[in-house]
């Protein structure tokens, strides 16, 4: 976190300087995408080991916070480059980001055990079944020959790999849609806002839920929720039918942006939890570069994104039935 977190505002200082697009690309792409990656496997593996009771509720809490930022920084940043220039916004946004990212890293605990606390909700039998046994998934997770051999890490590799698409495809070309069904850039603005306001309560409020009767129900609930979205958001002509769209798909999203590291949790133990989540991650950032270019290709070839959503809706069906598919693999001696 303090090490490689660090690039990510040293990525920020160094795009204010460029004068040409490659030194732009390659900034961006290396030492961005480094940063980038320390603000989710590191810390929902972390809050993981923190707590087990309250997980899907304090993963949301955490979560939220990529919501907030999504609201307060674009404005921000739109004032400092009318005010200052866009290089001087980059130089803040590196301040931020470096002071933001080196004091998380200096305070942040791995693991409550190294400061001789229980995790929230745990046993003193069940911290003795979840040490972890460095090198394996022994004793806190799942055997390393079995992981890849299990139905249940291709079915959550598939469910990350559903929600990188449909994440991926609506953020990036939602606002292109409004406008060209005919509404203005402060409306398509105002849709996306929604959504991502929205997916400050899907990450809280049903990750809460989710603590209470359990990830299964909860994610197969979401992807009906997105998938029924994307209905509405076929038959959308009017600006507030767009709205509900925004609504519920920014719930659901935000659901399934918290439940997809508790589901890996549930599954698989926390013993090599980053290693997992990173291996996951893998698959639902290629789904979701593949997603943007797709959904630009189909816009470039009919003219209009309606097939896009159509195809995202087939793959929401195939996250239902997914996540309907969902049992844990691994569970500490003594657990029914």
């Amino acid at each position: 976190m303090t090490v490689l977190g660090s690039t990510l505002g040293i990525c920020y200082l160094l795009l204010s300087q460029v004068t040409a697009l490659w030194q732009f690309t390659l900034i961006y792409v290396v030492l961005g995408g480094i940063g980038v990656s320390t603000l989710t496997v590191p810390v929902m593996v972390t809050i993981s080991r923190w707590f087990i009771k309250r997980r899907g509720f304090m993963i949301g809490i955490v979560q939220a916070g990529l919501g907030m930022g999504g609201i307060i920084f674009p404005p921000l940043v739109s004032w400092l480059i009318l005010s200052y220039g866009w290089r001087t916004g980059y130089v803040v946004l590196g301040v931020v980001a470096l002071v933001g990212l080196l004091t998380a890293g200096i305070f942040l605990k791995r693991d409550p055990r190294d400061m001789g606390l229980l995790p929230d909700g745990t046993s003193t039998i069940e911290l003795q079944e979840s040490r972890p046994s460095h090198g394996s998934l022994k004793g806190g997770g799942f055997p390393w020959r079995k992981t890849f051999r299990s139905k249940q890490f291709w079915i959550i590799a598939g469910l990350y790999s559903t929600f990188g698409f449909c994440r991926s495809t609506f953020t990036a070309h939602l606002p292109a849609h409004v406008q060209d069904l005919g509404f203005s850039l402060t409306d398509a603005a105002n849709i996306l806002a929604v959504v991502v306001g929205a997916s400050v309560f899907g990450r809280v409020g049903l990750g809460r839920l989710a603590d209470t009767i359990g990830n299964r129900p909860i994610f197969i609930m979401s992807f009906c929720v997105t998938a029924f979205s994307l209905i509405i958001a076929l038959f959308a002509r009017q600006l507030w039918m767009l709205y509900v769209f925004a609504l519920l798909f920014g719930t659901a999203w935000g659901n399934q942006a918290v439940l997809r590291f508790t589901v890996t949790s549930e599954v698989f133990g926390l013993t090599s939890l980053g290693l997992l989540v990173g291996i996951f991650g893998v698959a639902e950032s290629g789904c979701a570069a593949l997603a943007s270019y797709i959904a630009g290709y189909i816009f470039d070839i009919t003219n209009a994104y309606f097939p896009i959503f159509w195809v995202a809706l087939t793959i929401s069906l195939v996250g239902i039935g997914l996540a309907c598919l969902l049992k844990p693999v691994y569970r500490p001696r003594g657990h029914p």
